[in-house]
């Protein structure tokens, strides 16, 4: 039994501020202890004013912090940004989902060992032969570094436990901010139209699906089976990479004319839904993501402004969500295809293709691989892909107007290639499973008679690195519709394409050339 106040005092500020040991360096040579030592004379205080209170306040901010220490020590990295999002921007069939991860497992068993240590020191009797350091020389020394420290070394505040209220305070802000001024902008086409086009092009949004799990580039499993029987009119990228490993950053770059290097500012920009709108090109979303009723969440800001609108989810309430598959979509996509063919239409299809958790990906009869591993389960939510998408090919084969479709995923997948226990995305550094995404596009003959162009353009192009800030140009292209935001250097489909630097939005929010980024590659 611990018989010195002092070093029981040590052992629960330790645990209470162990969080700052993911944070900087700096941080855990010098503030670290200041913040350590520092709390100790507060815990003395505490207990000695009142032992119900003191009992009370160190649980409710132990509770609070093992959280975020629990989450250092499950994945080696500190509590992010994006981690508020994920947590605020999941819905509860996915947050359930989650509870079966062997992550989520790790970080259960961290936070409940540090918690039951916690409360054993808390709940020790204090020694009261003697009071805590009579000497104030390291209180003083371990103030003086608390008050220097971030105003020497960090602006901001940039500090555990400062830094992380200021990013969930930046998160609620920014999120806010952004769909609000993005609602309340108003857009006018001011630009060019060619007016002699006829297109319809159905966007297909994949989730989590990565270049390395496909047959058709090169992967050894049979997850291809529909598209390599019928490579027709087909053209595959080989280079195309997402910009952030998250879906609340890569959608809504996928669909703006903004670059990812104006994320921040990407309420200014118009998405290829208000473009085509204000030029009465007719537009739909068709969605098996969760569509977030309050429009708070950006994504769910862009989609409502599509003329049709078609979400799965709205089959199932808030609390008991039966599992849904992307191929569900379908019939609604060739209801909207043989309606109106007077105008040129625009479609989105959101898929929830390999989210974890794998095996709710796809229906039971079309389990190909038989073993029950996450491996045999994402291959399979892979190959469902290739039967949704083979669907979607057959269907505008069949149609007699020119159609085009572009498929390409959010970001990719990282499936324990270095034995590190995750699954997932955006949890650790940044691996190239999670980067490299496959990005496809096919077509009808009738777009291949109408456009030979555009489909010499792309197929040169096929081989050049590329990633998501290309598609909403691409497709601007496509239309030969040209707002003053289009880029032809970032258009697949043109003439005058160039290999433009690609960046990434790292885990702490911050823009950075993809050449410059330390990814992890593996076999």
């Amino acid at each position: 039994m611990l018989q010195s106040s002092f070093i029981r005092y040590f052992l629960i500020s330790a645990i209470l501020f162990s969080p700052a040991l993911f944070f900087h360096s700096r941080q855990v040579l010098l503030l670290y202890p200041a913040e350590v030592f520092l709390y100790i004379y507060i815990l003395d205080a505490l207990e000695n004013l009142n032992r119900k209170i003191f009992l009370f306040v160190n649980l409710v901010l132990i509770s609070l912090s093992l959280l975020f220490t629990a989450y250092g020590l499950a994945t080696g990295m500190p509590v992010g940004y994006q981690v508020f999002a994920s947590v605020f921007e999941t819905s509860i069939n996915e947050a359930l989902e989650f509870t079966s991860s062997a992550l989520f497992f790790k970080m259960i068993f961290s936070y409940l060992f540090l918690f039951a240590a916690s409360a054993y020191l808390l709940f020790m009797k204090k020694d009261t032969a003697k009071r805590i350091y009579k000497q104030k020389r390291v209180l003083y020394l371990s103030f003086a570094i608390f008050l220097i420290y971030p105003f020497h070394f960090y602006n901001k505040f940039d500090y555990y436990p400062e830094n992380v209220i200021n990013m969930f305070q930046t998160y609620l802000g920014t999120i806010h901010k952004s769909v609000e001024r993005y609602i309340s902008n108003g857009y006018i086409f001011k630009g060019e139209i060619n007016e002699s086009k006829k297109v319809n092009l159905i966007l297909v949004i994949g989730e989590a699906s990565r270049r390395y799990s496909y047959s058709l580039y090169g992967y050894k499993r049979d997850t291809n089976p529909s598209l390599e029987k019928d490579e027709k009119n087909m053209i595959l990228f080989d280079k195309a990479y997402t910009v952030a490993p998250y879906t609340r950053v890569s959608v809504p770059s996928l669909l703006s004319t903004a670059s990812v290097k104006m994320f921040k500012q990407i309420y200014k920009y118009p998405t290829l839904i208000r473009i085509f709108n204000a030029v009465d090109l007719e537009t739909a979303v068709l969605s098996n993501q969760t569509i977030n009723l309050d429009s708070d969440v950006f994504i769910s800001a862009i989609f409502k402004e599509a003329d049709i609108k078609y979400f799965l989810q709205k089959f199932n309430n808030r609390y008991f969500d039966k599992i849904l598959y992307d191929g569900q979509l379908l019939p609604e996509l060739k209801k909207i295809i043989r309606s109106n063919r007077d105008k040129n239409k625009f479609f989105v299809m959101h898929l929830i293709g390999s989210h974890y958790k794998y095996e709710n990906r796809y229906p039971k009869d079309k389990t190909f691989f038989p073993g029950n591993s996450i491996i045999d389960h994402y291959d399979n939510s892979i190959r469902y892909t290739d039967f949704v998408l083979s669907k979607i090919k057959k269907t505008i084969q069949k149609d007699k107007s020119p159609y085009i479709v572009l498929y390409i995923s959010d970001h990719g997948e990282y499936l324990n290639e270095f034995h590190d226990g995750i699954y997932g995305h955006g949890v650790k550094r940044i691996t190239r499973f999670e980067l490299e995404i496959p990005f496809m596009v096919f077509y009808n003959d009738e777009f291949a008679a109408l456009y030979p162009k555009e489909i010499s353009n792309l197929i040169k192009h096929k081989n050049k690195k590329i990633s998501l800030d290309n598609v909403s140009h691409t497709i601007l292209g496509l239309y030969g519709i040209y707002p003053r935001s289009y880029d032809e250097t970032m258009d697949l489909s043109s003439d005058n394409f160039n290999e433009n630097p690609r960046y990434l939005i790292s885990h702490d929010e911050e823009v950075k050339n993809i050449e410059d980024v330390k990814i992890r590659i593996g076999r």
